[in-house]
């Protein structure tokens, strides 16, 4: 049975994906990515997102109102929330799409909504043994996916990712999660209803908020295939502000490990070091340089969020 006859006896007469709830025809075709059969449907559907200054309108008729305060929610990235909500006035299957995942995110049926490198993604490409910059693939003809559903082990809850580029442009972002929502699988539950309440704006803070910065973004080694010697260079982290930074560092693969892996970082500064195991780095074709570059990033402890990513790059050598 070819691709398209198969992903075709998993569709409703609407055209959508079993699980996923929408109710419009869809056109596009079919990839098949790794175990998964994927539609990539023409990408027509305009998505207007909200402005920032348009904190309390309200959408749709009746009493109370969708507000974008109904879409607060820890789970959810501030842009998702914005791009959800402008979802809610590009038509019925949009609409239905938005509410759809925050109802999800709300009975926990799906872990939430982030940003590719954010804290929670971060850790489940651990569990699936890849990095967070695989979770979101390419298609056959390299076209860039922009959103994705990852799923877990049977207990955890699919989470959806979307790609950095996307955080400002809250249009396209509603777009592209309304395509991946299709894929999730998350079986049919009550819709949320509007609550019409409105949101405050917080008030200006006096002070910028500290940042964590490293002296050094972009360190590199040099490796001869079959060294058993670690390398390492020392990188200082520093806070622009008055007060330390707390932090604790997340690597990818096992021949990379950060000394320590936490600590705080006051505005003088404060040092870490990166270290490379050549013994753990596994060469697929023997005698071919290589080149690897991985990132290593610095997490807030109190809330996950990214603080400072530093890309190492490793140039292994074959052995004369």
């Amino acid at each position: 049975m070819s691709y398209r006859n198969a992903a075709r006896k998993k569709t409703h007469g609407t055209g959508c994906r079993c699980g996923c709830g929408g109710s419009e025809p869809r056109s596009g075709r079919w990839e098949r990515r790794g175990s998964t059969i994927v539609l990539l449907p023409d990408r027509g559907t305009v998505v207007t997102a909200p402005r920032r200054d348009e904190i309390q309108e309200e959408v749709g008729g009746g009493a109370p109102s969708f507000t974008v305060c109904d879409f607060i929610h820890p789970n959810i990235d501030v842009a998702a929330q914005y791009a959800l909500f402008g979802m809610l006035r590009a038509g019925p299957g949009p609409r239905l799409a938005a509410l759809q995942m925050l109802a999800a995110v709300r009975q926990n049926r799906l872990r939430g909504i982030y940003q590719e490198d954010q804290y929670v993604p971060a850790q489940r490409a651990k569990q699936l043994r890849m990095g967070w910059w695989d979770l979101i693939a390419r298609n056959r003809n390299l076209e860039r996916q922009l959103a994705a559903c990852v799923m877990g082990d049977r207990l955890d809850p699919p989470l959806m990712v979307f790609r950095k580029s996307l955080a400002s442009d809250h249009t396209r972002l509603g777009r592209e999660l309304m395509l991946a929502w299709r894929f999730c699988g998350v079986p049919t539950f009550t819709l949320p209803t509007a609550s019409g309440r409105s949101c405050t704006r917080p008030a200006p803070k006096p002070s910028p908020k500290p940042k964590l910065s490293a002296d050094h973004k972009n360190p590199g080694f040099e490796v001869t295939e079959g060294d058993r010697r670690e390398l390492s260079v020392s990188i200082r982290i520093r806070s622009s502000g008055p007060g330390t930074i707390a932090w604790r560092a997340e690597t990818w693969h096992s021949w990379l490990r950060v000394e320590p892996e936490s600590g705080s970082a006051p505005p003088e500064g404060a040092e870490i070091r990166l270290v490379v195991d050549p013994k753990e780095i596994r060469v697929q074709r023997p005698g071919m340089p290589l080149r690897i570059v991985t990132p290593v990033i610095l997490y807030s402890p109190v809330n996950n969020e990214n603080l400072e990513t530093i890309e190492v790059t490793v140039e292994v050598k074959p052995r004369r």
